[in-house]
């Protein structure tokens, strides 16, 4: 719960959110890959929290940064939310089909491994520079 709120405040001090956008992505690698391993289990536990948290904080922030004003941002996230969600919802569903086409959780955790992957490239990019406010006066 507190990098949801720690992170988008470095976010908004820093012009460039590379390094949070591949944090984020490491973070997931490094959980995802604990359990995989089926290795210390509630350390994993707690670094796919701060994964987790990272993660929206940064994704929320970027809306803000990414646009010229309010009214951008909000259409921007209403449309990337919306996507989203709409994925997520179907995220619960395909692991468990996954999980009862292979009968063990490696293959799951496998498919999450290469998400996290992509989770880093894209949030390393994603993370270039940002729009600055325009002034209107």
């Amino acid at each position: 719960m507190p990098m949801t709120f720690i992170i988008p405040v470095l976010a908004g001090k820093l012009k460039d959110q590379r390094w949070l956008g591949a944090f984020v992505g490491i973070t997931f690698l490094l959980a995802i890959s604990l359990f995989y391993l089926e290795l210390w289990l509630p350390l994993a536990a707690v670094i796919m929290g701060i994964a987790c948290g990272s993660g929206f904080g940064l994704a929320m922030m970027l809306f803000a940064l990414r646009t010229h004003s309010g009214n951008e941002a909000s259409t921007l996230s209403g449309l990337a939310q919306s996507v989203g969600y709409l994925l997520a919802a179907f995220g619960p569903i395909a692991f468990g089909m996954l999980y009862d086409i292979a009968g063990q959780w490696q293959s799951p955790l496998i498919v999450l491994l290469l998400l996290a992957i992509m989770l880093t490239i894209v949030g390393y990019i994603s993370g270039k520079g940002y729009v600055t406010k325009e002034d209107n006066s």
